[in-house]
């Protein structure tokens, strides 16, 4: 049993954002681009009242997969930090410990949010304007949090190469 729980802690950390940037870069690049497709179904169809039916479907099919998908990183992402800190009040209450936690109480409220309007199977109101500025929004934060990645992949690849280049301890070779 204490062994598949190390198992499945290691899988875990195999996702974790901050220690996986470039899988997290691809991933939130994936999203971008299927929020800019899901925008621009909405407005090509924003006038045709036929299509609105399977357009308000494919937004909450977007805004549910997408939210789970948010959750996911951002859980893994506050799981790493929260493990890896020391227990101190000091630590606890550091910026990006509270920058992660908000995000994840944002994410977790969008999630259920997303459940509800699934659950219900219908949008806000009977017109699917109102997700435009939802998909804009969010196709923002994939921008952002590809941009955040790929800086994390830059800091990542510069600490390595300089590991490389200063060989001063042999533990160094082991990390890179």
């Amino acid at each position: 049993m204490i062994e598949q729980v190390i198992n499945n802690e290691e899988r875990l950390k195999e996702w974790v954002p901050s220690r996986t940037p470039l899988r997290w870069f691809l991933i939130n690049q994936c999203l971008l681009f299927y929020s800019m497709i899901q925008f621009s179904i909405i407005i090509m169809t924003i006038h045709n009242t036929g299509a609105k039916p399977s357009v308000a479907a494919s937004y909450l099919i977007w805004n549910f997969g997408t939210t789970i998908i948010w959750c996911f990183e951002a859980g893994l992402e506050l799981w790493w930090i929260i493990r890896t800190i020391s227990i101190s009040r000091k630590d606890l209450l550091s910026i990006q410990v509270l920058i992660n936690i908000g995000e994840m109480i944002i994410a977790v409220y969008y999630l259920i949010d997303s459940i509800s309007l699934l659950y219900h199977w219908e949008s806000r109101s009977d017109s699917i304007q109102w997700s435009l500025l939802d998909v804009g929004l969010n196709a923002g934060f994939y921008f952002y949090a590809s941009l955040r990645d790929f800086i994390r992949i830059l800091i990542l690849e510069t600490t390595l190469h300089s590991l490389q280049d200063d060989p001063i301890d042999s533990n160094y070779s082991e990390i890179a």
